[in-house]
């Protein structure tokens, strides 16, 4: 039996970051609108679990309301892990919902989440978009400095702000909801909320953004 030299959790993820820094990892995923390529879920999660494994790792995903969690975990002590947070946007259902859409919807931004959330552990994942967002600005996600025997999912991620001009596209939701042939008395503030959000692959935090607009002016403020 060969025994592992005793490590924190911290050092063997910094091993693991280092060992993903070395492979070539294929990017499938492409942004249409901002032309680039970037890792999907798929693309990333296998290397990430078996170099975890290799070192006495797991990875898990125990979301709680509110809150996306990644743990990194010891599997000799579950009491010893990394946490690694990001605070879930509203989930927005399309227009128009047969079926099973909704839980599709949920589905879509769990992976999204999911991605996110391995690529705010292992650096070495990162890509355009998560620069681009402030991903990886130590305001918008968090890690405790130490090992942990809690979740604590009252800690959230402050909210960033990534300038986007959330008015500009609050018009072009209305020119486009007008143009597929939506009436007027139909083209309330919902409608163009939905129409906003699946306009393009925004960010996390681009959407947290444009739902706190929406917020405000649904309260009636500036």
């Amino acid at each position: 039996m060969v025994v592992m030299p005793v490590s924190s959790v911290r050092q063997r993820k910094v091993e693991v970051n280092k060992a993903l820094m070395g492979m070539k990892i294929e990017k499938t995923g492409f942004n249409k609108h901002k032309k680039f390529r970037y890792y999907e879920l798929i693309d990333i999660l296998p290397p990430v679990l078996s170099e975890c494994y290799k070192r006495g790792l797991d990875v898990d995903f125990p979301f709680v309301e509110g809150v996306a969690i990644l743990k990194i975990v010891d599997l000799e002590d579950e009491k010893q892990y990394l946490p690694y947070r990001i605070e879930i946007p509203e989930v927005i259902a399309p227009e128009k919902n047969p079926n099973n859409q909704i839980i599709q919807a949920v589905g879509a931004d769990i992976t999204y989440l999911q991605r996110y959330l391995l690529k705010l552990a292992f650096p070495a994942l990162s890509d355009k978009d998560m620069v681009d967002s402030g991903l990886f600005d130590t305001n918008t996600a968090s890690s405790d400095n130490n090992e942990t025997t809690s979740d604590r999912p009252e800690q959230k991620a402050e909210k960033v702000s990534s300038n986007i001009n959330v008015p500009m596209l609050v018009v072009e939701a209305e020119k486009t909801l007008k143009k597929k042939g939506v009436s007027d008395k139909d083209i309330d503030f919902k409608a163009i909320k939905r129409q906003v959000l699946k306009s393009r692959n925004f960010s996390v935090s681009e959407r947290r953004e444009i739902i706190d607009y929406f917020k405000k002016r649904d309260k009636g403020g500036s």
